[in-house]
């Protein structure tokens, strides 16, 4: 069972880190897989200052700078697991699972795995759904095993969504906003960012993970509160209406606050002088003293 505490991250090489804190404050940017992602405006999220975080094949549409997979790797494409710009986290249980790549229509399966790659970290991950224990808890949730009910009354249901929002919190963020969060499927439609066909019973079992998950958010929400962490929904026409709706200019030009495009003309040249650091001690001046 897990308990309370930081989320410790390890390294391939078996380094254990802590990462609390990392991105402090800040905003983070959650790109699903939903269809809407594909029509929403990708280059407001390259913008300085804005952190992406996408999920399993999402990576396909828009490159982002944080991943994590809650599938077997080989379902995801050997162009991101082999590129060092995205931060990938991955859940323990799958770090010596073998990847594939593709050749033509053809998929061959790799010799690597996700701890040969770079730029992964690992992490122990439940599968034990608390609301009230979902930020706290020194292991990521990411919902029931199907052999188990949650306090709510559903039963199984798992979802690589609950483990992007924690792993967030752990690294700091306290602001999330959803791109791609649809939350519904149908029949003849497009039903991901990418290519991919779904049949009928996967569209249905979709449909339900989709209401189970809306059911844990509303669960989840006041805890939410109590830890200062802000959830915003910038999928437009989307089913999931627990999160407020906020325009995705809007939470661009928030995350952009104090990021602005660098201006380096005359740095060097004005750069004071050092002064001695009792100085900086008696004046009080902020420009000279330490952390």
């Amino acid at each position: 069972m897990s308990s309370e505490g930081p989320i410790y991250f390890r390294t391939a090489a078996g380094a254990s880190i802590n990462l609390d804190g990392w991105f402090a404050g800040r905003a983070v940017f959650l790109t699903l897989g939903g269809p809407s992602l594909i029509d929403m405006n990708l280059e407001l999220l390259r913008r300085p200052g804005v952190i992406t975080f996408g999920v399993n094949q999402s990576w396909a549409t828009i490159r982002p700078r944080l991943w994590t997979c809650a599938d077997p790797p080989e379902k995801f494409s050997d162009s991101g697991w082999n590129d060092p710009s995205i931060i990938k986290f991955v859940p323990d249980p799958l770090a010596n699972s073998m990847l594939r790549t593709k050749i033509g229509k053809r998929f061959v399966r790799l010799p690597q795995r996700p701890c040969d790659m770079p730029s992964v970290f690992f992490f122990p991950r439940n599968a034990r759904f608390e609301p009230a224990d979902f930020l706290v808890q020194n292991s990521v949730t990411w919902g029931c095993d199907e052999d188990q009910t949650d306090p709510l009354g559903i039963k199984g249901i798992r979802s690589v969504m609950l483990q992007a929002i924690r792993i967030s919190y752990a690294l700091g963020f306290r602001t999330i906003n959803l791109c791609g969060a649809d939350f519904r499927m149908e029949e003849g439609k497009a039903n991901y960012a990418f290519e991919q066909g779904r049949s009928k019973a996967a569209i249905e079992h979709n449909n339900r993970l989709y209401a189970a998950l809306t059911t844990r958010f509303e669960a989840l929400k006041p805890y939410f509160q109590i830890a200062g962490l802000r959830v915003f929904n910038c999928t437009p026409g989307s089913a999931l209406t627990v999160f407020p709706f906020r325009r995705l200019s809007e939470a661009v030009a928030e995350a952009q606050e104090g990021c602005p495009e660098i201006d380096a003309a005359g740095w060097y040249e004005s750069a004071p002088k050092p002064r001695p650091p009792e100085f900086a001690a008696v004046v009080g001046d902020w420009e000279y003293g330490e952390c």
